[in-house]
């Protein structure tokens, strides 16, 4: 195949569907993949940090933060993006794929019925609910802009974008249901939900829990996001409790938020419970770094608040913890409840501080039974949530749109 790829990462791509289906399992597979992407940084010389096999048409960017530099970063983005048009009429693509932008679906939809090519769209997430959502619950620095942005990018996705794609790839079995009621027939998504790089997430040097305890103590792990809207605060009230009957255990947040506003809440409550010496925050750390302090861990949470824009997602933190042998509390969720229940790699609760609470509290006190959780969390990923296992799903659902093309 060849594929045209436009995506809302930036070069080098980091999430995993880019990164690694598009960026380097299917070229392996010897399909080449054309890319419509927007550098990371002006002053960076980024190399090639994928195995892309073709051509890379890069946007220019702006650095800086003030509205004028992001407003000059995002239309040379979209400037980039109607490159679709030339490349379609110049060059013989089987295939056009956008991942997450909108005005690039649209010239996309209108560039390819010109250009008579197969065109699909993958929505990772509900963007233009979240734009409304923060706009109307006071976690938007510019309401009014991100109510605006929303409502447009729900015209395009509704009206445009989906209704035009000849296949839809979404991020779990939820979203597909969820777009379904809004009238996208179910037959032409595909849920590709979230996977890892199992080869990066080695267990053969995973300590037993006697020696995790007698050398990093009961430590529990938040990796991940810390955006407002997900009211992670929730994580500390819950170990509050934990400490009260586990008072040596350690908390490690791994993560930051998307604005100073963000990291402020987690830090006001850990001051407000006097929690400083039992918490310890990271910040954002390279994967690698990441993982060794999830390795060391004897339970790893993943919270998600019962609001409609998340219930569509795939938590990657989930997979990344089974992966890694790490019994998991989670709250209830659609993608994390199913998962759950078809490994057996830790206890879901609802969003209860004392359920979730007394649920870690339950994997310390046996921390053997913590350890089989892992194991079992470990198996299934290795069975059914690797990065190659996704991108014989995506390749294969590309090939298939490319036969079905116009029948």
């Amino acid at each position: 195949m060849k594929i045209l790829f436009l995506t809302s990462d930036k070069y080098p791509p980091f999430r995993p569907a880019a990164k690694v289906i598009f960026g380097k399992s299917l070229p392996k597979r010897g399909h080449i993949v054309d890319w419509l992407i927007q550098q990371a940084d002006e002053f960076k010389d980024h190399g090639d940090a994928t195995e892309i096999n073709g051509q890379v048409y890069m946007a220019r960017t702006v650095s800086g933060e003030s509205r004028m530099k992001r407003w000059l970063k995002y239309m040379a983005d979209i400037q980039n993006d109607f490159n679709v048009f030339r490349l379609t009429r110049k060059k013989r693509y089987d295939l056009v794929l956008v991942k997450d932008k909108y005005i690039a679906g649209v010239l996309a939809a209108l560039a390819t019925r010109l250009s008579k090519t197969p065109f699909c769209f993958w929505l990772a997430y509900p963007h233009a609910e979240a734009d409304i959502y923060a706009s109307t619950h006071n976690t938007a620095r510019y309401k009014w802009i991100y109510w605006i942005r929303g409502q447009c990018r729900k015209f395009a996705l509704y009206k445009i974008i989906l209704r035009t794609a000849d296949h839809v790839f979404v991020q779990s079995q939820r979203m597909r249901l969820d777009l379904s009621e809004k009238g996208i027939e179910p037959k032409k998504m595909t849920p590709v939900p979230s996977s890892v790089a199992i080869e990066e997430y080695p267990v053969d040097d995973l300590l037993s829990w006697p020696e995790r305890l007698q050398l990093h103590g009961e430590r529990i792990v938040y990796f991940g996001t810390l955006q407002r809207e997900r009211r992670l605060d929730f994580l500390v009230r819950a170990f509050e409790k934990v400490v009260k009957i586990r008072p040596d255990a350690k908390f490690d947040i791994i993560g930051r938020g998307n604005s100073p506003e963000d990291d402020a809440l987690i830090d006001r409550e850990i001051t407000r419970l006097r929690l400083e010496g039992s918490v310890v925050r990271h910040g954002h750390l390279n994967p690698p770094d990441a993982i060794k302090i999830i390795k060391r861990s004897a339970v790893c949470l993943s919270p998600y608040y019962g609001i409609e824009i998340l219930k569509s997602t795939s938590p990657t933190k989930l997979v990344e913890y089974l992966a890694l042998a790490r019994p998991v509390v989670a709250t209830t969720h659609p993608e994390q409840d199913f998962v759950l229940s078809q490994c057996e790699g830790g206890i879901s609760t609802p969003w209860d501080e004392s359920a979730f609470a007394a649920a870690i509290c339950s994997i310390l006190e046996n921390p053997q039974a913590g350890d089989e959780m892992g194991n079992r969390g470990r198996a299934y990923v290795e069975a059914e949530r690797t990065d190659e296992r996704m991108t014989d799903l995506v390749e294969h659902t590309c090939e298939a749109t490319i036969s079905n093309y116009g029948q």
